[in-house]
């Protein structure tokens, strides 16, 4: 039988990782949600869009090659997929 706990929050050390600060592309995607929020319209507005997009793409990537437990990378993966779909709607 699978141990999910196991599969899910331990790290390759086997420590279980609960919680871990946020990496410089999390404070971009919020400063590109924050601009766009403000900026309504223009030039700008799409600027802080196509940054939070490639804050978003960057920290899904790393998360889903580097992430340390299954949970970030399943987390990397629905943003991935979630920043695409969001895109074609």
């Amino acid at each position: 039988m699978v141990n999910f706990k196991k599969l899910l929050f331990q790290d390759n050390t086997g420590k279980y990782v609960i919680a871990q600060p946020p990496n410089l592309p999390v404070y971009t995607m919020l400063v590109g949600i924050i601009g766009s929020h403000i900026v309504a319209t223009g030039k700008l507005h799409t600027f802080f869009e196509l940054l939070f997009f490639g804050a978003a793409f960057l920290w899904s990537y790393l998360e889903i090659r580097f992430g340390e437990a299954g949970v970030r990378r399943i987390m990397g993966v629905l943003v991935m997929i979630g920043i695409f779909v969001s895109r074609l709607i």
